[in-house]
């Protein structure tokens, strides 16, 4: 991770209605994330 606390927005997965974080939000996800984030897969 480049900043590792959201900043620098190199880790966002997703679209703007389920945006995440991987440096904040993960890097361990749960299934219900998983499939109702586009892009997290």
């Amino acid at each position: 991770m480049k900043c590792g606390v959201g900043k620098c927005g190199h880790c966002i997965a997703g679209s703007s209605t389920f945006l995440k974080y991987i440096c904040i939000d993960g890097p361990v996800f749960g299934y219900y994330d998983i499939i109702s984030t586009p892009g997290l897969i």
